[in-house]
This record gives C-alpha cells, structure tokens and sequence, in this order.
C-alpha cells in the first residue's frame, strides 16, 4: 500500500503521489461585520455611511465624521489575509510618500490601524 501512494527519491525525499479530484464549492465570501450607522472601535466620531465595494480580503466603506463631516473611506478587512493585505498597503504607501512628495493617481494611506 505504501508504495502506491509514494515514491523515495534518492537526497530528496520522498514524493507523493496520491489521488486527487476537483471539486467546486460555493463559497460564501465573507463581509465586514460593519452596518450604516455603526462607529469604528477606536475612532467613535467616524460612522458608516455605506459600502463602496467589498472584496476578497477586505471591505471598503464610506465614513463620516460625525463633528465635521469630513468623509473618509477606511478598508476593514475580514480574515487574517485580508489583515496581511492592509498591512502591505500600508507599507508601500509609507514607502512611497516616504519623501513628502504625494504622487499623482495614488491614495495615500492617512492613518491605520492593525487591532
């Protein structure tokens, strides 16, 4: 039985070789647990107005500052990819803005948060 399923390859390891099949599922995509009127956690003035676009590994909403009304769109993410997603937006929008210089046909990332 073994020997069916793998192969010893000699200063490699061994190689499997087991059966396999395709299967499509319906996968539900997941959402931010975000509504109309909710506030953010850690930023109570901001509330949410709608959602702009949802994607795999993240949910864009329209926010409103409830003093100002100054509107913003934050990126919520909705799994650990999503997390690891914003994380490298973050990144390469602190590297391109990293001197001083707002380029053309780029958003730039005015605050995050990562809880």
């Amino acid at each position: 039985m073994p020997g069916n399923y793998w192969t010893l390859i000699d200063r490699y390891g061994y190689r499997l070789a087991l059966p396999t099949q395709f299967q499509r599922t319906n996968k539900t995509q997941l959402r931010a647990d975000v509504k109309s009127g909710d506030v953010l956690p850690q930023r109570p003035h901001w509330e949410a107005v709608e959602l702009l676009g949802s994607g795999g590994a993240a949910d864009a909403w329209l926010f409103r500052h409830k003093k100002t009304g100054e509107r913003r769109v934050f990126k919520i993410a909705v799994d650990s990819r999503g997390l690891s997603s914003l994380k490298r937006e973050v990144t390469i929008s602190r590297l391109l803005n990293e001197d001083g210089d707002n380029r053309s046909g780029y958003v730039r990332a005015l605050d995050w948060s990562f809880d």
